[in-house]
């Protein structure tokens, strides 16, 4: 408590460990090393008796780590510390991360069980406006990963892709005006990522998800509803509407227009139970999932 260098040189080591027992593919060890790493790794960022130069020392140890071994604690350190009263430090190291385990690919990182801590990391730094996410370019690979382990994910996962639905979709919506707002404004509104967030939901509840999940799925879409009533938001509404009508091959007009009638109505935003019971009766009652 009383020195800050050699628990950051300690670090330092642990990392050539991590190194060593990844060249010799010890597991094990190697799981442990950096489970254990990572733990110290978060107690020195938060720690009062570290410098600022220090705890960046300890997120670039932390960046080098996770693209060595592709751990998952690497990515909760890196959440932990976007939560934290660090953030702004952390910035720049989080994007690193996210693009480290975005590089593996959608099946590697549900084989390394990355999923799971990268939409919680994913879901901190859009909570918190991390700088590194505020250019339209990163904002729009946030928002296309997250669209497909929306399709693609089930149990806790799922619950994760959904929670970073809620966070993107209310987000534009919370009356700041820095960088990162007028980005994902742009990105949401003028690109269509909101529609495609919308649509992305609905055809989950259509079946894209497990069915078991379809209260969940529906609370998502709840939150989205009933909080952000903008003339922008309800456009996106009516427009995923549509473009879900025509995938599924029903275009039926009067359909479309009764149901959103009903699901913008008075009562289906100030009651969760009517919102759910409508939205499973236009996406076809409760059936089985793609990921059952």
């Amino acid at each position: 408590q009383d020195i800050s260098c050699p628990p950051v040189e300690l670090l330092v080591g642990v990392q050539s460990a991590l190194g060593e027992t990844c060249s010799t593919s010890a597991y094990l060890s190697h799981s442990l090393i950096a489970s254990a790493s990572s733990e110290l790794g978060w107690a020195l960022i938060k720690s009062s008796h570290i410098s600022d130069d220090n705890r960046a020392r300890v997120l670039e140890i932390a960046i080098s780590a996770l693209s060595l071994t592709k751990n998952a604690a690497w990515l909760v350190l890196m959440k932990n510390a976007v939560a934290s009263e660090h953030s702004t430090l952390v910035s720049p190291f989080a994007g690193q991360a996210c693009n480290i385990a975005y590089q593996e690919g959608f099946e590697a990182m549900a084989e390394l069980e990355l999923v799971d801590p990268l939409l919680a990391l994913l879901r901190e730094c859009v909570r918190s406006r991390i700088a590194s996410f505020a250019s339209c370019e990163s904002l729009t690979v946030v928002i296309r990963y997250n669209c497909h382990f929306l399709k693609h994910t089930a149990g806790s996962e799922a619950k994760s892709a959904l929670s970073l639905a809620c966070s993107l979709l209310s987000a534009p919506f919370g009356g700041n005006t820095d960088t990162f707002q007028l980005q994902l404004e742009q990105v949401m509104g003028n690109e269509g990522a909101g529609v495609l967030l919308v649509l992305t939901l609905l055809e989950a509840a259509n079946g894209d998800m497990p069915s078991s999940l379809i209260s969940d799925i529906a609370d998502a879409l709840y939150n989205f509803w009933s909080t952000c009533t903008s003339p922008q938001a309800r456009s996106w509404i009516t427009e995923a509407t549509a473009q879900h009508c025509r995938n599924l091959g029903k275009s039926n007009e009067k359909h479309q227009a009764e149901f959103l009638n009903e699901l913008l109505g008075e009562a289906c935003s100030t009651d969760n139970r009517k919102f759910k019971r409508c939205l499973k009766a236009f996406c076809g009652g409760k059936k089985k999932g793609a990921n059952n």
